[in-house]
């Protein structure tokens, strides 16, 4: 009998066996410590009525049901469906006739998954990385691309049964221009469109922020004390020409608007130096 399709796919195989058992067990077989949607494992039991019909649950989900053969024992290849994060993930098989006649058993699973945060942000800035279902290796790398670009970056090492990791990194270089890029998670040091395990996203880049010109330094206001062309402060000024004895001389005319500290404009005009 084919079974119904939900998380798991189950597939009927009837064996021959021992005599029937007189309490039910229930034991999954298989080949991994940690196992990702796709992987398949072995739902084996005994002591179930013969020939009789056995509902199989996954964390209390119905998946189908199976048929004992004469001795009373299941066997049926699993397909491991879709999962959230690392979990231990409980089977249970219940006898229709019986149902005293019930066991369960565990097999630890992990999605395939990275989530990065934020997603979106200044270049070089350190995102808080978190992986798991990486289980056919020991390092998690990302290989950057946009265009010609290229970057491969060693995110951490992986941890537990299921290749699991939770770091902050800084995954785009400061210097990094803006624009989205794409982002391949695996554990190959170097790139490659060949490998069977990855996650991939895409990232937004702000282009980083040009460094502020330096202000030009303020120039020190000069005091023309009122006169035009400029006469600052310091010794006397006479009209060049005059009977002055200076030691400053000016060619006029000169233009008098303030206090005349040095007496040009005699006749009060506004105007010295006129010849």
């Amino acid at each position: 009998m084919k079974l119904l399709t939900c998380g798991l796919v189950l597939g009927l195989v009837l064996l021959v066996g021992a005599a029937v058992a007189e309490a039910a067990t229930l034991t999954v077989d298989g080949s991994k410590d940690c196992y990702r949607a796709g992987d398949t494992l072995t739902l084996s039991g005994t002591g179930y009525t013969p020939a009789g019909l056995v509902d199989v649950t996954l964390e209390g989900e119905d998946l189908g049901v199976l048929t004992a053969d004469s001795l009373g024992n299941i066997s049926s290849p699993l397909q491991v469906g879709n999962l959230r994060g690392v979990s231990a993930r409980t089977l249970e098989a219940t006898d229709e006739t019986n149902p005293a006649l019930t066991a369960s058993t565990e097999f630890l699973g992990s999605a395939l998954q990275v989530t990065v945060a934020p997603r979106n942000g200044d270049a070089g800035r350190k995102l808080r990385v978190k992986a798991s279902g990486f289980t056919t290796g020991t390092r998690l790398y990302a290989h950057v691309r946009r265009g010609s670009y290229r970057r491969n970056v060693f995110i951490g090492a992986l941890s537990g049964r299921c290749g699991t990791l939770s770091v902050r990194r800084a995954v785009m270089p400061g210097s990094a221009p803006g624009g989205k890029y794409t982002v391949q998670f695996d554990t190959h040091r170097s790139y490659s469109r060949a490998t069977q395990v990855w996650y991939r996203f895409t990232v937004t880049v702000t282009a980083p922020k040009p460094k502020p010109k330096p202000k030009p330094e303020p120039q020190p206001k000069t005091d023309c004390q009122g006169y035009s062309p400029c006469l600052p402060p310091g010794a006397d000024v006479d009209c060049a020409g005059g009977s002055g004895d200076g030691p400053r001389y000016v060619q006029g005319p000169v233009y008098v608007t303030g206090s005349d500290p040095y007496d040009l404009d005699r006749d009060g005009d506004g105007v010295a130096c006129e010849s």
